[in-house]
C-alpha cells in the first residue's frame, strides 16, 4: 500500500497564524537591531572618551591616554535602546488605542 502525501496549503494564501508569527518576528528583529545599534553607538562614545572634551582651566582638553573609558557603556547603550524599542513594539502590537475604540459605542444604536 502506498500512502498519498497530505495536501499542503498553497503558498499564495498564508494562514492568519503565519501572518501573526511574521509580525512577532519583525518586532523581535527591530528590538535586536536597536540593541546592536545602541551597542555600536556606546562603543563609539566609549572609544572617544565621552560625549565631549573636558576643558581644563588652561583652556585645553586633557589627553585621551589619561581619560577614563567606561567599559560598560556599549552594554548600557544596547540595553537602553533595546528597552526603548521594545516598549514601542509592545505598544504597537497591543494597540491600546484600537482596544479603546472597540469599547466605545459606534453611534448607530449599539
Amino acid at each position: 500500500e502506498t500512502s498519498s502525501p497530505s495536501p499542503s496549503p498553497s503558498p499564495s494564501s498564508p494562514s492568519p497564524n503565519s501572518e501573526k508569527t511574521e509580525k512577532y518576528l519583525i518586532s523581535i528583529l527591530h528590538v535586536c537591531l536597536a540593541g546592536f545599534g545602541g551597542a555600536i553607538a556606546g562603543l563609539s562614545v566609549a572609544r572617544r572618551g565621552g560625549f565631549g572634551g573636558i576643558i581644563n582651566k588652561s583652556g585645553t582638553t586633557p589627553s585621551l591616554k589619561n581619560a577614563y573609558i567606561d567599559r560598560d557603556l556599549p552594554t548600557t547603550w544596547g540595553i537602553t535602546c533595546m528597552s526603548f524599542v521594545g516598549v514601542i513594539e509592545l505598544l504597537k502590537m497591543s494597540s491600546p488605542a484600537a482596544a479603546i475604540l472597540r469599547l466605545l459605542p459606534t453611534g448607530n444604536g449599539d
